[in-house]
């Protein structure tokens, strides 16, 4: 997998109507960082902190990396 930035218009060609406008509308947010504020909703709902997705791919790597079975 390779990283590449695109703008907004790039990321919504193809796509058209209500589609378009809520995706660009999202994208443009995530952008200008409207989604970056940290809450307490994670450790509010399941009791436990948050945790980086670092983390979390360190602690669940080896089960992500066989599908999903455990053992």
């Amino acid at each position: 997998m390779t990283h590449r930035d695109v703008t907004v218009e790039e990321a919504v060609a193809g796509l058209e109507g209500f589609e378009r406008d809520l995706s660009a509308l999202t994208l443009e947010r995530v952008c200008a960082g409207g989604f970056a504020e940290v809450t307490d909703t994670v450790e509010r709902v399941t009791g436990r902190p948050a945790r980086t997705l670092r983390s979390f791919l360190c602690d669940s790597g080896p089960a992500l990396r066989r599908g999903g079975r455990r053992g």
